[in-house]
């Protein structure tokens, strides 16, 4: 609601009413085309009101808002006003009255909004019960946003007020004319506006395009679009590279959005082409490195980054490391049989070898002369490996001999108890990395179905856990 005969003693003005706020634009980007005169509108109605505008080659854009006085559909303010100068093509503004409201109202005092940010602006008249209306035009000196006229304002209100009047479209002329004068000024004194050319920012980063673009003077808008490029480079621009604009004016730049991650598939255990491939077809990039394992076959990954089952970008990176084979060198078993326990005991020691013993009466071989061992000289084993020695400990007290079990396959304890039943001791050697099942024996000394004397002690090498 608007338009209604204000109290002199102050600036007011019926809540409701419409209030035309123009914010500034900025400077405009083009020089202004030949000044025509502003026909007078007033009193007209809005149809004779706009073609009046149309023959001098320009346009009006209408406001309505209530009025006590003004009937329906009739002119009750413009801007600019009669009489004044307006380059042609420049859009006027016509207050229409819409005739009286169909409620009461009250007067409020009128907030001066001119210089306030817009938001500001539009908060303090809607406080007040004022209906705010944004236009925006150029501006040589304000910057973008700031509030650079009002219409009606508070000067305007109180010059009708001391002229008597009471025609409620009067202070629409006051304020048209207030414009209309800083438009002309405007256009006959300003210099033509800086010009830059926008640089080309397609597949920059959204970093280095939004510093090529204020480099120039210019405004970054950034938006994310859709693309097969990169994702946080840039795919599109507006204006286009090379493109002559004012200093000031906005570049829209469009920058590839980032893919969902995907799920990084589990290639352990597979050969490094294998692992490559199957990455390669999730929309993943593979690295390798080697590594020693003892317990990974050589070629094979052991390890990969991001672990299975985790998200990463597609086209990222997964690293692998990939067996070498052992990380020992493995050693030879010297040959320790015929040897004397002292004797075999040192071979073995220096070849980097633990040694265990297990005695056993013989009636043939000297005490404590090696009869048999385990593992058999010559076999490859890594440092450390124990080697079991089957030891004379000379003629038994008991000449009864047994037959020894043939436990090779059992389970450890199996074997164990069969020598125990058979009247044999038995001395465990572990085996690490045979590749075989956990505590399952894998040799024996003496051999199954041969013949020792009672009591004798068996060496058992089997699959360590």
């Amino acid at each position: 609601m608007a338009a209604r005969t204000p109290s002199y003693s102050a600036p007011m003005i019926a809540s409701g009413s419409r209030v035309i706020v123009v914010v500034s634009n900025g400077p405009s980007p083009t020089p202004p085309q030949a000044f025509v005169n502003v026909p007078d509108v007033f009193g007209m109605k809005q149809g004779d009101a706009l073609s009046a505008f149309q023959t001098v080659g320009s346009s009006a854009q209408v406001f309505n808002d209530y009025s006590d006085t003004v009937k329906r559909g009739v002119v009750m303010g413009q801007l600019p006003p009669t009489a004044a100068g307006m380059p042609g093509g420049t859009e006027a503004l016509l207050l229409v009255s819409s005739g009286p409201s169909a409620s009461e109202t009250a007067d409020v005092m009128l907030p001066d909004v001119v210089g306030k940010p817009e938001a500001e602006a539009l908060r303090a008249l809607q406080a007040v019960g004022l209906s705010p209306q944004v236009v925006r035009q150029h501006s040589p000196s304000a910057p973008a946003g700031v509030v650079i006229g009002q219409l009606p304002n508070r000067e305007s209100l109180a010059a009708t007020a001391e002229t008597g009047g009471v025609k409620p479209w009067m202070w629409a002329a006051g304020i048209g004319a207030l414009i209309a004068v800083a438009l002309i000024v405007f256009f006959l004194t300003r210099t033509p506006a800086e010009t830059v050319k926008v640089p080309g920012i397609i597949g920059l980063t959204q970093t280095e395009a939004i510093a090529a673009v204020e480099g120039v003077g210019l405004v970054a808008e950034v938006s994310e679009v859709e693309g097969t490029a990169t994702a946080g480079t840039v795919a599109t621009q507006d204006p286009a590279k090379d493109t002559e604009v004012a200093k000031g004016s906005s570049v829209k730049i469009g920058v590839v959005k980032p893919t969902p991650d995907a799920a990084v598939p589990d290639v352990r255990g597979r050969t490094l082409a294998e692992a490559t491939k199957t990455l390669t077809d999730a929309g993943f990039k593979a690295t390798s490195t080697e590594a020693s394992s003892d317990s990974i076959e050589k070629g094979l990954v052991v390890e990969q980054s991001p672990l299975a089952g985790r998200t990463a970008p597609p086209g990222s990176t997964v690293a692998l490391v990939v067996s070498s084979g052992s990380g020992n060198t493995n050693v030879s078993v010297p040959n320790v049989e015929g040897m004397t326990r002292a004797s075999a005991e040192k071979a073995l020691s220096d070849a980097g070898l633990k040694v265990l013993v297990a005695d056993s009466p013989s009636t043939t071989v000297a005490k404590d002369v090696v009869l048999s061992q385990l593992p058999a000289a010559g076999d490859s084993v890594a440092p450390g490996t124990s080697v079991g020695i089957q030891v004379s400990s000379g003629p038994p007290a008991n000449q009864d001999e047994v037959t020894v079990p043939k436990v090779v396959g059992m389970s450890l304890a199996d074997a164990q108890k069969a020598m125990s039943d058979a009247g044999l001791k038995s001395l465990p050697v572990p085996s690490t990395g045979s590749g075989q099942p956990a505590n399952q024996v894998l040799a024996q000394a003496p051999k199954g179905d041969s013949q020792t004397p009672q009591g004798s002690e068996v060496v058992l090498f089997y699959a360590a856990p």
